[in-house]
C-alpha cells in the first residue's frame, strides 16, 4: 500500500506564494515536497536526482503559464526522456477551458488543479494519481516477472526436448538391436547393449533431476535438514562412484585429504548433490588423459572470500574447504561470469559427448549458500595439456563451510 511519507512531489511554479501554499497543503498530508521556479529548473532537478543516487519525484505539480518554458512544453520534454516518462504530471492553472485541457493531455499530463487551490481537491487528485502510478508500476513489475518466467519455462522445455532427444534415440537403437538380433547375440553383446540402455537412462535421470531440482529451489521447497556430517566420508563415496566414469575417459581422480574427521553442519542429501555436480562437471569437461584433483583441508576464516562475518569464537574461525580442479578449454572473462548463472551454457562442451543442462553450477551455488557456505572459482591459464589446440585452463572450484561446533 502506498505510504505518503515515501512519496516525493515536485512543485513547479514561478510564483513563490503558490509554491508555499501547495507545499504546505501536501506536507500537511505527510508527503515530501520539493519546489522549483521554472520548467528548466524542474528538468535539471530530475536529471540530477539519479546522479546523486536519489529517487525521482513520484508526481509533479506544474503551473501552465510560466516564462521561457511553459508547463505544456516542460511536460512534453519530460515525457521524451525514458527515465522520467512515467512520472505523472498534474497541471496547475487558473484557466481550465476545454482547449487548454486538451493541449495539456496531449502533452502527457494526467489531470488539472485550478487556482486558487482547494486543499481537499488537491490532496484527493494527488492521492488518486499516486495510487494509479503505484498500480502501474506494480503491473509493469509483474509483467516483467511473467516474461522472465515464460522465458525460463521455454528454456526448460528446450533443454528437455534437446537434451533428452539423443538419449531416447540411443535407447531405441540399442533396444532395436536386441529385439532383431537376440537369437544370434552372445551374452556379452546382450549385456553390452543393456548396459548402454542403463547408462543412457541414468543420463536422462540426471537431466530430469536437474530440471526438477531447479524448480524446487526457486519455489523454496528445498529446506536443509541440518546435522553434523563428516565431509571426508561423504566426499570419498562420491569420488568412488565417479571413478569408473573417469577411467572410461582415461581421467585420473586424485584426492588429497589429511587423516581425521572434517565435521560440518549440513544436509546430507544437499552436500552429496553439491559434490556430485562438481565432480560430474570436472569429469565431463576434462580432456582424456588428464587429472581431476580433489583437495580436502582445514583453513582459517580469513581465507574465506567475500566474507563479511566477524566472530570471536575460535572454533567458528576454522573452515572446512573442498577444492576440485580440472582442466578445460579456454574460458573468456565473460564466460567465467556466467559459471554460476542459470542456464549458463558455455562455448566449451563435454569432452565425451555427455549432456549438460547449464544448471548444475547454479544448483551448487544455491545449495551451498542455503547451508551457510560459500563457493567460488579460480583459474590458472597456460597449464600443460594434451588438448589438440587452444589454451587450456585449470579451473578450480572451491567450497567452504564453517567447521561444526558439535
Amino acid at each position: 500500500m502506498m505510504n505518503p511519507f515515501d512519496q516525493l512531489i515536485l512543485i513547479v511554479d514561478d510564483h513563490e506564494e503558490n509554491l508555499l501554499i501547495a507545499s504546505e497543503i501536501l506536507r500537511g498530508e505527510g508527503y515530501q515536497t520539493a519546489t522549483v521556479h521554472s520548467g528548466e529548473e524542474a528538468l535539471e532537478f530530475c536529471k540530477a536526482r539519479p546522479q546523486a543516487q536519489k529517487p525521482l519525484p513520484n508526481l509533479i505539480l506544474s503551473d501552465v503559464m510560466m516564462p521561457m518554458m511553459d508547463g505544456f512544453t516542460f511536460c512534453k520534454v519530460l515525457k521524451e526522456n525514458p527515465a522520467t516518462e512515467n512520472i505523472p504530471v498534474i497541471f496547475i492553472t487558473a484557466i481550465a477551458d476545454v482547449r487548454s485541457m486538451t493541449k495539456g493531455f496531449d502533452a502527457g499530463g494526467v489531470d488539472y488543479i485550478t487556482k486558487p487551490f482547494h486543499a481537499q481537491e488537491m490532496c484527493s487528485r494527488v492521492h488518486v494519481h499516486l495510487s494509479l502510478a503505484d498500480m502501474r508500476n506494480e503491473l509493469a513489475f509483474n509483467n516483467e516477472q511473467l516474461i522472465q518466467l515464460n522465458e525460463e519455462k521455454n528454456n526448460l522445455l528446450s533443454i528437455a526436448a534437446h537434451d533428452l532427444k539423443n538419449p531416447i534415440a540411443s535407447i531405441m537403437t540399442a533396444s532395436v538391436i536386441i529385439k532383431k538380433h537376440f537369437a544370434k547375440m552372445t551374452a556379452d553383446n546382450i549385456l553390452k547393449n543393456v548396459g548402454a540402455i542403463y547408462d543412457t537412462a541414468r543420463r536422462m535421470t540426471d537431466i530430469i533431476g536437474n530440471l526438477l531440482d531447479i524448480n524446487k529451489i526457486e519455489s523454496g521447497e528445498i529446506m536443509p535438514n541440518i546435522m553434523c556430517i563428516d565431509v571426508n566420508e561423504t566426499l570419498a563415496k562420491v569420488i568412488q562412484e565417479y571413478d569408473d566414469r573417469a577411467k572410461e575417459k582415461l581421467i585420473r581422480l586424485e584426492m588429497t585429504r589429511p587423516e581425521g574427521t572434517f565435521a560440518i553442519d549440513a544436509d546430507t542429501v544437499m552436500l552429496r548433490q553439491i559434490f556430485d555436480n562438481l565432480i560430474s562437471n570436472a569429469v565431463k569437461f576434462s580432456p582424456p588423459e588428464q587429472s581431476v584433483h580433489v583437495v580436502l583441508e582445514r583453513v582459517q576464516r580469513k581465507q574465506l572470500r567475500n566474507s563479511t562475518t566477524d566472530t570471536d569464537d575460535e572454533n567458528n574461525d576454522e573452515m572446512v574447504q573442498i577444492s576440485i580442479q580440472n582442466q578445460t578449454s579456454f574460458l573468456s572473462e565473460q564466460e567465467k561470469q556466467k559459471l554460476f548463472s542459470k542456464f549458463g551454457k558455455l562455448s566449451n562442451r563435454p569432452t565425451g559427448g555427455e549432456s549438460s543442462t547449464g544448471l548444475g553450477l547454479f544448483i551448487v551455488k544455491r545449495l551451498v549458500e542455503a547451508m551457510q557456505g560459500t563457493v567460488w572459482h579460480e583459474t590458472a591459464e597456460n597449464i600443460s595439456s594434451n588438448a589438440a589446440s587452444g589454451t587450456a585452463t585449470a579451473l578450480r572450484f572451491i567450497v567452504q563451510f564453517p567447521r561444526s561446533r558439535k
